[in-house]
């Protein structure tokens, strides 16, 4: 990509950032100007601002002095400043020279419906001359000429990859010229996003005091299938870590009328209880096998658990192939009650997972489990009890090419494809050393706020590592990733909807 899009596009990153980094994105309520130019058809939309409120300058001044190098208040401003330097220069940028004279107070960016469409970058101006002069030395690095055409009477300049405009005190970019020219007929008088009651209506449900917002219209990418119309969420600082506070739309009668086990038994969930402290990646829900098949296609494309999911698919074929039996179709049935997937060891060379279950009917749970043993056994797998504390524990060898093992302990039945991982599960439960008695992790659903089993929990450093997010950041970019403490996410299910709790600590 061009260098010129990669710097542009790079604002709206570049701002993430420096808001972690503790000072700057503080959303007072300011009007929404962005979204009065969006068009009405985005189905994605995000917005940050440079605003302080008391409140939230408050809580992030806090939080920030959990970070090396920016506990002085006095020099807060000056750390930020050169991490901002820092971070720009990564995308070809001079924070100083480029950026910092003409910001104004908002940033967001907007995608529309359709495959085809092209996401569009919205910069408020607060000093048109200096951005007019940024935009010549920006482009004056870029690969390709710019030529000039006008549209409605505005001036729209851009080259083969991208194209800018300045409408009503924004910096409007996008790939192509054709969507600037759409942002330019909203300012003409076509409907905006602003304009639909449905944005404005769920965007009115959101904490006033924020750090940013947004929006995703569910149905534009999912479907008219889709159970929810939309979501919305707010960011919002507080003195232990960042929150989203947010809720899905209202479902339709018919959906709402399947809502999962959950809404109608506001648990929390207990599994956390059985896996082991060094659990890296923890999901739990009601009734969810759709969220395990989920995690394990997520997964698929983390080479770091290539090894997992390729054993997890060698089991499901030779059990269709071997005995006819459709493991999801088993896992669905088994899954019936509270189930949590642990994942560990997801930076080594030998991750493992487990399948943690709470039945609702544990014999018939364990009933399908003595069957499968049996059948497997019947086919020459080789199978091996151990009686282990008031339950039993059975691995099952599948003729060398895969293995099984599973303990039903109480109400709990664990599930691993090694003996090893699922001993791991009933050591912790009988020391106490799980996951639930972290510290870091009480401390983020104490944060999170109401649960009722629908939840994830996972090691930010394994995340980031996972997605390389932190290859190529400068030194203190990477030193205040490495205060993260923990990344948890609650859903509690309300029936017709779904509140969305989303929460990253600092240590």
């Amino acid at each position: 990509m061009h260098r010129l899009v990669i710097a542009l596009t790079t604002l709206l990153g570049l701002t993430a950032a420096v808001y972690l980094a503790g000072h700057l994105l503080l959303f007072n309520g300011a009007a929404d100007a962005a979204g009065e130019l969006a068009p009405a058809d985005t189905a994605l939309y995000l917005i940050v601002s440079l605003q302080p409120s008391s409140a939230q300058d408050m809580a992030i001044a806090q939080l920030a002095s959990r970070i090396p190098g920016f506990a002085d208040a006095s020099t807060l401003d000056d750390k930020v400043d050169a991490l901002a330097q820092n971070l720009a220069a990564q995308a070809g940028l001079d924070y100083r020279a480029d950026l910092k004279p003409w910001l104004g107070d908002q940033i967001a960016a907007a995608l529309p419906a359709g495959p085809e469409a092209s996401p569009m970058l919205f910069v408020a101006v607060g000093d048109r001359a200096a951005a007019d002069e940024a935009m010549g030395r920006l482009e004056g690095r870029h690969d390709e000429p710019f030529v000039s055409s006008t549209h409605d009477g505005v001036e729209i300049r851009s080259a083969e990859t991208v194209a800018y405009a300045f409408v009503a005190e924004t910096l409007v970019v996008a790939a192509d010229a054709a969507a600037v020219q759409s942002v330019i007929d909203v300012h003409g008088g076509a409907e905006s996003l602003a304009d639909r009651s449905d944005f404005a209506e769920a965007m009115a449900t959101l904490p006033t005091d924020r750090l940013a917002a947004g929006y995703i219209d569910l149905k534009a990418f999912l479907g008219e299938g889709s159970r929810y119309p939309f979501a919305v969420g707010a960011l919002v600082a507080d003195p232990e870590g960042l929150v989203v506070r947010g809720r899905s739309g209202t479902a339709t009668a018919e959906a709402a009328g399947s809502a999962s086990g959950a809404a109608e038994s506001p648990e929390s969930a207990t599994l956390a209880g059985w896996m082991p402290a060094d659990t890296q990646l923890a999901i739990s829900a009601f009734d969810g096998a759709e969220l395990l098949f989920s995690a394990e296609s997520i997964l698929a494309d983390a080479p770091a658990a290539e090894g997992l999911t390729g054993t997890l698919q060698s089991v499901r074929g030779l059990l269709a192939f071997g005995l006819g039996i459709d493991l999801d179709d088993l896992l669905t049935e088994l899954m019936r009650g509270e189930a949590g997937l642990a994942l560990r060891g997801l930076d080594s060379d030998a991750p493992s997972g487990l399948l943690l279950l709470r039945p609702d009917d544990m014999d018939v749970a364990t009933f399908r489990l003595e069957e499968l043993t049996d059948l497997l056994a019947g086919s020459g797998a080789s199978v091996d009890r151990t009686e282990r504390g008031d339950g039993e524990l059975v691995s099952v060898g599948l003729a060398g090419i895969a293995s099984l093992a599973y303990a039903i302990s109480g109400e709990v039945i664990v599930l691993g494809l090694e003996t090893e991982a699922v001993e791991a599960v009933l050591d912790a439960a009988e020391s106490g050393d799980t996951l639930a008695s972290l510290d870091a992790y009480r401390a983020a659903f104490e944060l999170a706020g109401e649960r009722n089993g629908n939840e994830i929990y996972m090691d930010p450093a394994v995340l980031l590592e996972l997605l390389g997010i932190a290859d190529g950041l400068p030194a203190d970019a990477r030193d205040i990733l490495a205060q993260l403490g923990a990344f948890a996410v609650t859903l509690p299910d309300g029936g017709d909807h779904l509140e969305i709790h989303v929460v990253l600590t600092v240590d």
